[in-house]
């Protein structure tokens, strides 16, 4: 984490960490009274620990990651799939070379299958205690 003043990167928001020694919720109106009593105007929203931080940003970076790759493959894939469907048309009886529905539909029921597949795991991998998954390395 790199810290910069925000006279140096005045930026259109702020993120504000607070370290506690126990459970941080219940010190959440706190916090939110002492920002108030700086500045009663400055809005405050999305209160999270950082454990949700990181759960949250963990899985989406997976799933990110996962459905970039999914559809970098169907873009690659596709235009392979339309040429190939093109060239059996003379080989197969009954085989259009452009089939709208096929090539529309099938794509977009892989997306869902790899989102599925994608999202499983990554969800059973953020639930794991990162310094549990280091031992087992």
């Amino acid at each position: 984490m790199v810290f910069v003043p925000y006279a140096q990167d005045p930026r259109a928001w702020l993120h504000l960490a607070v370290r506690t020694g126990g459970d941080p919720r219940p010190l959440a109106p706190a916090v939110l009274s002492a920002i108030r009593s700086v500045d009663a105007e400055e809005p405050v929203s999305d209160v999270k620990t950082m454990e949700d931080v990181v759960h949250h940003d963990a899985t989406g970076l997976m799933y990110v990651a996962g459905l970039l790759t999914a559809g970098a493959g169907m873009a690659l894939g596709l235009p392979v799939a339309f040429q190939l469907a093109r060239m059996s048309r003379s080989l197969i009886f009954d085989v259009t070379a452009g089939a709208p529905a096929t090539f529309a539909g099938v794509p977009l029921v892989l997306l869902a299958v790899a989102a599925v597949a994608i999202y499983v795991p990554a969800r059973r991998a953020v639930r794991v205690d990162p310094t549990v998954a280091l031992r087992c390395e």
